[in-house]
């Protein structure tokens, strides 16, 4: 056993006083996929000379799966094919999954040029914060291709630990990723699972997941709001503020929405190279959210009339009518393409009329008592958690 992952394991041994991942909600289940540790690279088909990226990243850590408190990877690649571009020669890949409050000790950390990386991190004892749970990125190392040829980055091993399960590797699968260089040819992903099954966490009532935010009382305010907001808070997609504030009545932005409609609905993390929209960096916060819902199909851009350029808007309040339409994309329900309720301000010809149909012929949206939809208001967060949640129910 590697010397790395048998420090993971005695640590997770004095960690028992932790209590286990809670499961939903009552009376929630949303469908868990196996989670993902996983490389992605931003140019699948690099000329010779070339330079891409290889982002390495934990996905879909929710419901029972949640609160990793560990990780450790190793990765083998072709040395005569590809060569890692390292900043001043380090030889260190660059943690980002645990928040820099948390201090996480690395027991491995390195890129060799020979054809090897790894990487292992957890958090100390006593730890109360920083516990990872989503999907996020790890970190990311810079290649230069050398030749032409079939390249491999293939995982040989990995580890996931959560709180109280000292010893076992949680269930998680891993890829291997074939590429090809100097070549347009599609690139090959294989995966394997590992691991065993997390037992199903102490189930919490919804009173107990919202009584967890500093603004709980404002949550309890909005009855029609507490149950999807504790489930998707309790399933791991949704999180408070740095002031841990859910902010129900507080308008969402764009970037905001899409962070919680990945995280909710799994959507996978795609190759981020070559993105259109003209108005997010790699560097922004959401970036990778976005890009992974532009892959899904889920979100596309503004055109600019006079330059036929796409932007996304991130920090622009998201409306009623544009969450219609991104979740009617997501929506894998023929049955719901009938015509819904009838609002007296979507009129014919509304550019957003056929997916506020659709989702209302499913149950998940719906108008006021005055018969009006309010299309073009800006949906506040506690609006955006009920949608999502009846969407996350029909699938």
């Amino acid at each position: 056993m590697n010397k790395s992952l048998k420090w993971i394991m005695l640590l997770a041994l004095l960690l028992c006083s932790l209590p286990f991942p809670a499961a939903a909600a009552a009376g929630q289940a949303y469908p868990v996929k196996t989670p993902q540790l996983k490389v992605v690279l931003s140019d699948t088909n690099p000329k010779v000379n070339d330079t891409f990226q290889a982002d390495f990243w934990m996905q879909g850590f929710v419901g029972d799966y949640k609160r990793v408190e560990g990780i450790e990877f190793h990765l083998v690649f072709d040395p005569a094919l590809v060569e890692p571009v390292m900043d001043g020669s380090t030889g260190k890949l660059e943690a980002k999954l645990f928040p820099e409050a948390s201090k996480p000790i690395t027991w491995s950390n390195s890129v060799d040029k020979k054809g090897k990386i790894a990487f292992a991190q957890t958090l100390p004892p006593k730890s109360k914060s920083g516990y990872f749970t989503g999907s996020g990125k790890i970190g990311s190392v810079t290649f230069k291709a050398l030749k032409e040829g079939a390249s491999t980055f293939q995982m040989t091993n990995s580890l996931v630990i959560l709180p109280e399960l000292a010893g076992v590797n949680v269930k998680h699968a891993h890829n291997s990723l074939t590429f090809h260089i100097g070549s347009d040819k599609a690139p090959t992903e294989k995966i394997e699972e590992v691991g065993t099954a997390a037992p199903a966490g102490k189930s919490r009532t919804a009173s107990e997941v919202i009584a967890a935010y500093s603004d709980a009382k404002e949550i309890e305010s909005l009855p029609w709001a507490q149950e999807a907001i504790a489930a998707l808070t309790d399933y791991g997609a949704l999180k408070g503020n740095q002031h841990n504030a859910m902010g129900p009545k507080q308008a969402m932005t764009r970037a905001e929405f899409v962070q919680l409609l990945v995280a909710a609905m799994g959507l996978e993390i795609k190759p981020a190279g070559g993105t259109v929209l003209t108005d997010i960096k790699p560097e922004d916060w959401y970036y990778d959210a976005v890009t992974a819902a532009a892959a899904a199909g889920a979100v596309g851009g503004y055109k600019d009339k006079a330059t036929g350029a796409l932007s996304f808007k991130p920090n622009n309040k998201i409306t009623r009518a544009e969450i219609s339409t991104i979740l009617a994309r997501l929506l894998d329900n023929p049955a719901a393409a009938a015509e819904g309720a009838a609002f007296s301000d979507v009129k014919a010809g509304h550019w957003a009329r056929a997916s506020i149909m659709k989702l209302a012929a499913a149950g998940i949206v719906t108008g006021g008592s005055n018969g009006r939809f309010a299309p073009e208001n800006p949906a506040t967060r506690a609006e955006v958690c009920v949608m999502i949640h009846r969407l996350m129910l029909k699938q």
